[in-house]
């Protein structure tokens, strides 16, 4: 019985102290993250790919318009016959 009561105590001292180390290295990797996303290379490179994809996106969505229109009319077609 006394080993069982000393594993617990074990079990629940390892559970507390890992959670607390846990929690603090989530805040540093959080940390992290952040300051290399603020930073000028990563801000750089999401502007050019937000320029890029504004370019592109009205090109984009008049083709994927039109290729749902054409599937519409054919399923209507179909469903006449």
């Amino acid at each position: 019985m006394k080993a069982k009561v000393t594993f617990l105590a074990g079990m629940a001292t390892g559970y507390v102290l890992g959670a607390k180390a846990g929690t603090q290295r989530y805040e540093e990797l959080k940390h992290v993250a952040a300051k290399l996303w603020r930073s000028e290379p990563v801000q750089g490179s999401v502007s050019v790919v937000e320029d890029t994809l504004g370019k592109d996106a009205a090109k984009t969505s008049k083709k994927v318009k039109a290729k749902v229109a054409r599937g519409l009319r054919r399923r209507a077609k179909k469903a006449r016959r």
